[in-house]
């Protein structure tokens, strides 16, 4: 049952999208891609979580075609982990999963270990550190204010939408290249992203993102709130030597002091951002060398 497969169900949010491989009945892994990325960015991963006993699912996020748009389009990490909890739920009812999350997916992961540790077992972060790390950078180091110039730009309703979506998303792929300097981009790469963000609801619910990081009071004031406690649930945190996107010295060399369980922290050498695009066996080996066999 290791070949890749894509189901759906319809949660508060609306419906959610996924791949999976591997046996239903098994502990599951939830894999939570983040921007530009799709659920494809775990191609390689989930049939090698299949191999290992685990059930792994991942979905296109809210707002990520197929993935519906939020009706409520809340996209503060409270209510996105809201979201992603709830998935857990149905594909795994009995047990806690474990997590893989890149990027926005690495938010969602720190959000949802904080808020329902119950629900999850063991976690993998990647390529964006946690918001005690990134956030201090963002105010004071002129060199990752740079490299998160986009963000700045993705606040401008409207003007955002037009440039990031103008000439078939190429904003995006400039993006990519800056992030990922030594990645040969395959074209199923941009094309992945077009059929996620090529339409212009769900381009404004990748924004929406953004602009709910730093305006959360734009949203819906019945979300939850963020989560504020200690993460105890075994982390590992893997960065890019080359990245583009968030330098390599806020890739935790220094354990951030909310996380206080199992915590290990490693650079990846010969890859930017995207960690399991370009060096997916490296990449993979870890990630299942750290989650280990399934529980039983």
């Amino acid at each position: 049952m290791n070949e890749v497969r894509t189901g759906s169900t319809t949660l508060t949010s609306g419906e959610i999208t996924w791949l999976s491989a591997g046996d239903p009945h098994s502990p599951a892994v939830v894999c939570l891609h983040g921007f530009p990325d799709t659920a494809h960015c775990f191609d390689d991963l989930l049939p090698a979580l299949a191999e290992a006993g685990w059930h792994a699912v991942a979905p296109w996020l809210p707002g990520y075609a197929p993935s519906a748009v939020p009706p409520a389009g809340d996209y503060r990490l409270a209510a996105l982990a809201a979201t992603i909890a709830e998935l857990a739920t149905a594909v795994s009812p009995d047990r806690p999963v474990a997590l893989v999350g890149h990027d926005w997916g690495a938010g969602i992961t720190y959000e949802l270990c904080a808020s329902r540790p119950e629900l999850v077992s063991r976690a993998v972060a990647m390529s964006v550190p946690h918001p005690s790390v990134l956030a201090p950078a963002l105010l004071s180091d002129y060199a990752q204010q740079k490299r998160s110039w986009y963000m700045f730009l993705f606040q401008l309703t409207g003007i955002a939408e037009i440039v990031v979506g103008s000439d078939d998303l190429a904003f995006v792929d400039r993006l990519v290249a800056d992030w990922s300097p030594g990645w040969d981009v395959p074209r199923s790469y941009h094309d992945h992203i077009t059929d996620a963000l090529g339409g212009p609801a769900n381009l404004a619910a990748a924004l929406g993102y953004y602009r709910a990081m730093f305006s959360p009071g734009r949203a819906a004031a019945s979300a939850p709130e963020p989560a504020t406690g200690p993460i105890t649930t075994p982390l590992l945190y893997l960065h890019g030597v080359d990245d583009g996107c968030v330098g390599a010295e806020h890739a935790g060399g220094t354990r951030p002091p909310v996380i206080t369980g199992e915590y290990r922290a490693d650079l990846v050498d010969g890859c930017g951002h995207f960690l399991l695009q370009e060096q997916p066996a490296a990449v993979v080996a870890r990630i299942t060398d750290w989650l280990g066999a399934p529980p039983h």
